[in-house]
């Protein structure tokens, strides 16, 4: 009886049909080339609500776009943060208890020439309720930013710098542990400010949303000089120094800083301003496929072209007297699909991309009669940069309408 159960659980050592489609599973495949419809679109909305910030301003060498960038960025502070007693901070000479403040741009990547001079202004954003930027906006890239600043005595501070910073020496830079950054100083009556704000009103200091709406509401950097630099900012922090004396340490005066950065937490945007992006759409010689911010690409694909000819055929009902009673059931689509590409990011690894397509067949469709034409077509694809496919140095690839 044992061995009679055995028989019956025991497996074959055959395995010349695994991995095999049965004959009933067969996949028949087909390729064909259809013509596919595109053309350019303008939509400078384009949401802007991330945590990478870039500055500065180029001249993309294919389209002749001068592109600016101008991000705004507000700061986070841990939940319950303190200062010293107020007793043990050591004042300057003027009385203040701020030694000095600064904030600094820390730089992911830079697209241009590094050692080309660049002109900043720091304005500070308002307080005000009408005017503050809010956790439920929406921002875009082309959201005018200087809505959002105290305007009321000018810009907070002014810089002028390099991608490359020649105020430190060749060691230093190249020093483990170094980041390339934008140091600007700002007044020390600013980060005066915040550190009485902090001892008539700590409650201020509780959380970001307080410290946004009651301390420090963020700044806005924009470029106000100078061509052929932008740079992608890693992080973006302020720094305020400040000395006391320790009850530990009672003889020995401590030198400390506290420090604000720009997080996921709170809110940071870019916006984009190009010189004349109305310009590079509906030309009848090609279609943008990686632009400046603000140009889609659409693609309309002939979907009831695509499914003629593959129909389903349903299998004939059990007991069916005769394969005539066969019934087929359509699969094709009777609608056109529209694709449209959005571009709100891009990779500034330096590195490059090849992009390349072919269309052998132009059709005009109802549907769909901007730029169209009844050529034949080729498309030809070049090889370009993809550093910076969004802002600085945008790239195309051109589908050329010629006869084939």
């Amino acid at each position: 009886m044992l061995a009679f159960a055995i028989t019956l659980v025991g497996c074959t050592e055959n395995t010349a049909t695994l991995g095999v489609y049965p004959q009933q599973d067969a996949i028949s495949t087909s390729t064909a080339t259809y013509g596919i419809l595109s053309s350019d679109l303008l939509n400078n909305v384009v949401p802007a609500n991330s945590t990478a910030c870039y500055l500065g301003k180029v001249i993309d060498p294919e389209t002749d776009e001068a592109i600016t960038a101008t991000f705004a960025a507000q700061f986070h502070t841990f939940e319950g943060y303190t200062f010293p007693e107020k007793k043990n901070v050591i004042p300057g000479l003027d009385g203040l208890l701020c030694d000095s403040i600064e904030i600094r741009l820390f730089i992911k990547s830079t697209f241009g020439d590094k050692n080309n001079p660049m002109k900043l202004e720091v304005w500070p954003l308002s307080r005000n309720e009408d005017k503050l930027i809010k956790e439920s906006m929406n921002l875009y890239s082309n959201t005018d930013l200087q809505q959002f600043i105290d305007d009321s005595e000018g810009p907070l501070a002014t810089k002028v710098f390099t991608a490359t910073d020649y105020n430190i020496t060749e060691g230093q830079r190249n020093a483990k542990g170094h980041s390339d950054n934008v140091r600007i100083i700002l007044p020390r009556q600013y980060g005066e400010s915040i550190m009485q704000k902090f001892y008539t009103d700590p409650n201020a200091f509780r959380d970001s949303y307080s410290f946004i709406r009651n301390v420090c509401s963020g700044f806005l950097f924009r470029t106000v000089g100078g061509t052929g630099t932008m740079l992608n900012l890693e992080v973006c922090t302020m720094d305020l120094f400040f000395s006391y004396k320790s009850e530990e340490f009672p003889d020995s005066t401590l030198a400390a800083y506290c420090r604000f950065a720009a997080t996921p937490e709170v809110i940071q945007s870019t916006q984009f301003e190009s010189s004349n992006l109305a310009g590079l759409i509906g030309n009848e010689e090609y279609t943008m496929l990686k632009t400046p911010a603000g140009i889609c690409t659409e693609l309309v694909l002939p979907v009831n072209e695509i499914c003629k000819g593959h129909e389903k055929t349903a299998s004939p009902a059990p007991h069916s007297p005769s394969p005539a009673s066969t019934t087929r059931t359509k699969t094709r689509s009777t609608m056109t699909t529209r694709l449209v590409f959005h571009r709100i990011s891009y990779s500034s690894e330096s590195k490059t991309s090849a992009v390349s397509s072919r269309i052998t067949r132009w059709q005009t469709t109802s549907s769909h009669t901007r730029h169209s034409t009844t050529k034949p077509l080729t498309a030809t694809g070049s090889t370009t940069s993809a550093t910076s496919s969004l802002i600085a140095g945008s790239r195309r690839s051109r589908v050329c309408r010629q006869a084939a």
